[in-house]
């Protein structure tokens, strides 16, 4: 199985797109199961909407604490 991650600031369409279309392509090139995944520090509810419809799965990581 590979994992295609897409990391960012803030998710947005096109780190969706961007991930997706990375794992369709290592499903091609490699004959396997591939898994799209997009993790930020948040994400627009449009965007998760957007994310959960493409089967997408999304991380949301704490931002980093001061100091």
């Amino acid at each position: 199985m590979w994992v295609a991650v897409g990391a960012s600031n803030r998710v947005h369409a096109r780190d969706i797109d961007r991930s997706q279309a990375t794992a369709e392509a290592l499903r091609a090139v490699f004959d396997t199961d591939s898994v799209a995944v997009v993790a930020g520090y948040g994400i627009d509810p449009l965007d998760a909407q957007r994310a959960d419809a493409a089967g997408l799965r999304y991380l949301e990581v704490s931002p980093p604490r001061p100091g």
